[in-house]
């Protein structure tokens, strides 16, 4: 036997190797084949997505083909739009800045122009250095543009007098963020005037103070104007504290009083301290606060600006006095209620008098009626202005029918021309001839008949005239009563106590009584008539 295997050992090792062989070719066979049933499945959705795809670009394209022509004019209508947008834009901008350039101009024009200089001052600490200025400064105080700049320009021009005043509100800028303050300053000419100063105090983000801006105004003439209006109300306390013979004072809306003169003191007889404050319906008398009177003349005034009347007041001491009494309503520049301003005048004694002239002349009216004598009265040029119901029994006349005529209807030609040379000469020069005496004379009658007759005549004034006589005062009183001619002492006195003379203000009027005799005058002188 040699070395090398048998047969048997070599058909076994040769089988062995066979079916090791063909082991493993079936599991390669096995592993491809489930490789290419997955590959195939693959491959077949490859070919589902890639068939998908090309129907999809077919559609793609065949879209594409039927819309190329809006995309593209959409594409340059856009395009359009936008180029006109940016155009806009572009003149838009043009414009704002325009605008911009317009705005700097009208602003730097309002800043030459104006009253008011415009300034900033940086803050360092508690310090202020001047950083610019409008250009208006030159204009309204004289000094160049560049000199308001420099740091001690302000404090030197500053007034001495106001200096300390001005540094020590200086602090409150600081505290209060603002401060507005008056003060004289110095212009270029070395004239001071009177400044208005507001400033602001700008902070930044941590609340640090940075600037200070403000302006200033000239307010020179309303200093002036204030100091004259000062100087006006001090006159006006003057004289409303010396008048007398008026209660002068203001009421509040309500009819408070505000104010007191010395004429209100004297008249009403309140002080100051103790009406201040109080209704002015305390002037009125119980009737009249029951009837609302007070609050009546209050809106009356109000309603028309003005109210007045005559009526009893009521004094402090419960007396009573007729006042003179003008409410007018007080308003402001806009038309706004201030008060009302009340003047009173105590009429008490003018009252008094025109009661006593009224009983007066009604006594000197019932003398006259009832009277036999002639009484009757004329005016300076002459004529006659009343007539009694004697005068007309006796001269034949009706009181209107010698209204207003001379009374030298009542004289025989003779007399007339004498009578008119005295009464010319009496208002020239006051010098009386009968006036005040008792003559006999001739009347004449209606009829033309002449008739013998006393005649006393006086002349009176009017309240308002001068001592001299004038034509638009003097008024003649006359009597007249028929006489017989030869009249005995007894009947003479008898005559004489039947005549009166009654006083009415300032005025007298002579009261004759008389009785007729029916015999005629001769030989009366004719200078007998004159005045």
């Amino acid at each position: 036997m040699g070395t090398g295997l048998s047969l048997e050992r070599r058909i076994q090792l040769g089988f062995g190797i066979a079916v090791a062989i063909i082991v493993a070719v079936g599991a390669a066979s096995l592993r491809s084949t489930d490789a290419t049933v997955s590959g195939a499945h693959w491959v077949a959705h490859t070919l589902q997505v890639r068939a998908e795809l090309e129907a999809g670009f077919a559609d793609l394209m065949e879209a594409e083909t039927g819309v190329r022509g809006y995309v593209i004019t959409v594409a340059v209508t856009l395009a359009v739009v936008a180029g006109a947008l940016i155009t806009r834009e572009l003149a838009g901008r043009r414009r704002a800045e325009q605008t911009l350039e317009q705005t700097r101009t009208r602003f730097q024009q309002m800043l030459a122009s104006s009253t008011a200089v415009i300034y900033a001052n940086a803050v360092s600490g508690s310090t202020f250095s001047p950083t610019w200025v409008s250009e208006n400064v030159t204009r309204i105080t004289g000094y160049a543009a560049g000199e308001p700049l420099e740091p001690t320009w302000w404090l030197d021009n500053l007034h001495p007098d106001d200096r300390a005043r001005v540094l020590a509100e200086l602090p409150a800028l600081l505290a209060n963020d603002q401060l507005t303050t008056e003060y004289r300053f110095r212009g270029k000419d070395g004239t001071y005037h009177w400044v208005h100063d507001e400033a602001r105090l700008l902070r930044d983000a941590a609340g640090n103070p940075v600037e200070v801006v403000g302006s200033w105004v000239d307010i020179t003439d309303r200093r002036q104007a204030e100091a004259s209006l000062r100087a006006s109300e001090a006159r006006l306390r003057l004289l409303l504290g010396s008048v007398r013979d008026y209660a002068i004072y203001m009421l509040d809306p309500e009819g408070r009083v505000r104010s007191w003169n010395a004429g209100a003191r004297q008249i009403k007889g309140y002080t100051e301290a103790e009406i201040l404050g109080q209704h002015f319906s305390r002037f009125y008398t119980p009737e009249d606060v029951a009837a609302d009177k007070p609050d009546a003349a209050l809106r009356a005034a109000l309603a028309g600006g003005r109210f007045e009347e005559e009526n009893w007041r009521v004094r402090k001491d419960g007396s009573r006095f007729w006042a003179d009494v003008v409410i007018t309503a007080v308003r402001d520049e806009r038309g706004v209620l201030m008060g009302f301003a009340k003047v009173t005048r105590d009429l008490t004694e003018r009252k008094r008098a025109e009661q006593a002239l009224r009983a007066s002349e009604e006594r000197f009216r019932i003398l006259a009626v009832t009277a036999n004598d002639a009484i009757l009265s004329a005016d300076s040029h002459g004529n006659i202005t009343y007539f009694n119901p004697g005068a007309e029994r006796i001269f034949g006349y009706t009181a209107e029918e010698v209204s207003g005529r001379a009374l030298t209807t009542l004289m025989p030609e003779r007399f007339q021309d004498a009578h008119r040379a005295g009464l010319a000469r009496y208002l020239a020069t006051g010098e009386p001839r009968v006036i005040g005496r008792t003559v006999e004379l001739a009347g004449r009658r209606k009829d033309g008949t002449e008739f013998p007759l006393e005649l006393s005549l006086a002349a009176w004034a009017t309240r308002r005239s001068s001592r001299r006589p004038t034509r638009s005062s003097k008024h003649f009183p006359i009597r007249c009563r028929t006489t017989c001619g030869h009249r005995s002492a007894a009947s003479t006195a008898s005559a004489r106590r039947c005549s009166k003379t009654i006083t009415i203000g300032s005025t007298t009027r002579a009261a004759i009584s008389c009785s007729g005799c029916g015999r005629r005058a001769n030989g009366w002188r004719r200078s007998s008539t004159t005045c």
